[in-house]
């Protein structure tokens, strides 16, 4: 359906026609942070302190967020990236540097810049405010802190002209499960999705080169967290360093078919070893998601056989509480209990 927007729609056209997706969801966004803060007691009032809605609406908002972020910097990175194409003209070679996405458009030419000027306001809008503002607010706060001015009157002064404190609960959503002196490794995600697709491909002028440099990257990312450990919880740290090492050994497996299919040997024995590593690379690709149902269907007969057995628990012990004295099990009837009479005199056992 992109492709049928109008006459003549070209794949430009089509990738920027997602900014006003893009829009209508960060709008949604706005709106539903907006109404939390503005109307969200005066309608909900008490039922929503004491139950957690309000906290499954940041945290719904929070995860949102991240896929119009994520989308965002697709879009724009596809529409800035551009291809090398030479030119023969008589006996002289010309190096033209076209739009990736359409050969006929001269990259920043007054054709390009429709498509151009949009995707850079969205890199500077959008894409570099949450990185900056999750990485300095912790830091910041450090800063203020340990320089004891934390309570100053400029401090107060800043505060109000730019309130950041009302956006707390969604900062406390991205960070809140790192730790404190880590809390700025939540900015670091967002960095993570702009740099690879925007500064890598912009940067190399190759494939192989694209391939190894994103390969140096994960493997700064891997080692990274692997060492500093920002989460709370252990599990957590675990499938982080888990995921990251699916990411490098996935892209390992590429660029070792990259460097394959350049040596242009054509032998048994490497179509062979790629069809082998195409499986296995297959196999790391759908790892993450058969673990995860996986560990969602142990979890669930979990939750099904607790809640079976507390419903025996519960019947076993409503039988019992109708049944008479003498029908209670043997090792109650034998323990010995003494007891008083009214009188003070005691009764036998």
């Amino acid at each position: 359906l992109s492709f049928c927007l109008w006459t003549n729609a070209t794949a430009l056209d089509m990738l920027a026609f997602k900014y006003i997706t893009i829009m209508y969801a960060l709008s949604l966004v706005i709106f539903v942070l907006w109404f939390m803060n503005k109307c969200g007691g005066r309608c909900l009032g008490k039922w929503c302190r004491f139950t957690a809605l309000k906290s499954s609406i940041i945290h719904g908002v929070s995860a949102f967020f991240i896929v119009c972020y994520s989308q965002s910097i697709s879009v724009s990175s596809a529409l800035l990236s551009s291809a090398e194409l030479w030119q023969k003209q008589s006996s002289n070679h010309t190096l033209l540097r076209k739009v990736l996405h359409n050969g006929n458009i001269d990259f920043f030419s007054p054709s390009h810049l429709p498509y151009a000027i949009p995707a850079l306001l969205c890199t500077v809008i959008i894409a570099i405010p949450p990185p900056v503002l999750l990485i300095a607010y912790p830091l910041f706060n450090k800063f203020l802190s340990f320089v004891g001015l934390e309570d100053s009157k400029v401090v107060s002064i800043l505060s109000r002209i730019f309130p950041i404190g009302k956006f707390k609960p969604i900062l406390d959503s991205f960070q809140g499960s790192f730790k404190d002196k880590l809390r700025f490794f939540a900015g670091l995600y967002f960095v993570y999705r702009w740099i690879a697709p925007t500064i890598i491909n912009s940067t190399t002028t190759s494939l192989g080169t694209t391939y190894v440099m994103s390969e140096l990257f994960l493997f700064i990312m891997l080692v990274l967290h692997a060492l500093f450990q920002p989460y709370l919880r252990r599990s957590h740290n675990t499938i982080d360093t888990l995921l990251f090492t699916n990411l490098l050994l996935i892209n390992s497996i590429t660029c070792i078919h990259f460097f394959l299919f350049l040596s242009l040997e054509n032998s048994k024995h490497i179509y062979k070893t790629i069809e082998i590593t195409s499986g296995i690379q297959t196999m790391l690709i759908y790892l993450p998601i058969v673990i995860a149902v996986l560990w969602l269907l142990i979890l669930g007969c979990r939750r099904m056989v607790q809640t079976l057995s507390s419903r025996k628990l519960a019947l076993a012990v409503a039988a019992h509480s109708t049944t008479n004295d003498s029908e209670l099990p043997h090792r109650l009837l034998v323990n010995e209990t003494r007891y008083e009479r009214y009188d003070g005199q005691p009764q036998g056992y």
